[in-house]
């Protein structure tokens, strides 16, 4: 999700850039999330012991979190801006390569590990979802 807030930071005249299209879903967890899941597993250690733990704290696309911004920031119309395939195959091909995969991934029928994993994250680690993330981000402000 910190990679959201510097897209954000970074948007000129509320563009939001992304390197995925505007209506792939794609898999978000904070970094605060991350770490408070792995101290309850440090302190569970016979609960995961040998076990994957896939976190999830939200699967939103980009025209999903501009509408949340727009509804966060009052008065700007934020609006997501993908790259262009051509671009980042040519100059950042391990980004298309995600990209490819997230296209896969983020249209439906939506895998059901994805949507599992997610809730799973919420309820057994409460990860924080998109809109609380971008509420509590310093650089992105309110009216």
């Amino acid at each position: 999700m910190e990679n959201l807030e510097q897209q954000i930071s970074s948007a000129r005249k509320n563009k939001i850039p992304g390197n995925f299209p505007a209506d792939v879903k794609i898999p978000y967890i904070a970094l605060e999330d991350i770490g408070s899941c792995i101290a309850y597993i440090f302190n569970h250690p016979k609960k995961y012991k040998s076990k994957t733990v896939d976190l999830i704290g939200d699967f939103v696309s980009g025209t999903e979190v501009a509408d949340e911004l727009n509804k966060i920031a009052g008065y700007r119309s934020f609006v997501y801006r993908q790259a262009s395939k051509l671009m980042l195959r040519l100059f950042k091909p391990s980004i298309y390569r995600l990209r490819q995969y997230l296209e896969q991934l983020g249209y439906p029928p939506y895998v059901s590990e994805v949507l599992k994993a997610m809730e799973d994250s919420k309820k057994d680690f409460k990860t924080m979802n998109i809109k609380s993330f971008l509420e509590s981000c310093k650089s992105i402000g309110k009216p």
